[in-house]
């Protein structure tokens, strides 16, 4: 009789957990890693990247609308990574372009010391 009851139990704990939807908060964290790459120019600066980050997150938004949930949480992950090499590779291209830059103030400056006379 015991056996019974704590079977009940357990088929009615199971049903309460099935009802309930599992934390997505996963999906917050790809919209947030979407975001960051966004502001660190990865538009500009990595394109594929974060178009490859938009697609997964959309792939993860329907794979919970499937209550497929570890896909989605699969998909997320994808999405937060190539996000982070969005934000790597904006950060890289930045730096580059500071370098150019700073290169050309020097070259100018070597031109107007040489121009001067240097001496």
């Amino acid at each position: 009789m015991q056996r019974i009851i704590s079977s009940g139990a357990l088929a009615l704990l199971f049903c309460a957990c099935a009802s309930n939807p599992p934390d997505t908060a996963f999906l917050n964290s790809a919209v947030a890693a979407i975001a960051q790459a966004e502001a660190a120019g990865a538009v500009e600066h990595a394109p594929l990247e974060i178009r490859f980050a938009r697609e997964k997150l959309a792939g993860a938004r329907l794979a919970v609308a499937d209550r497929d949930y570890q896909r989605a949480r699969r998909l997320a992950l994808q999405s937060s990574i190539n996000s982070e090499l969005a934000v790597v590779k904006s950060a890289a291209a930045k730096a580059r372009e500071a370098t150019r830059a700073q290169r050309r103030s020097n070259a100018e400056l070597e031109r107007e010391l040489d121009a001067g006379g240097g001496g």
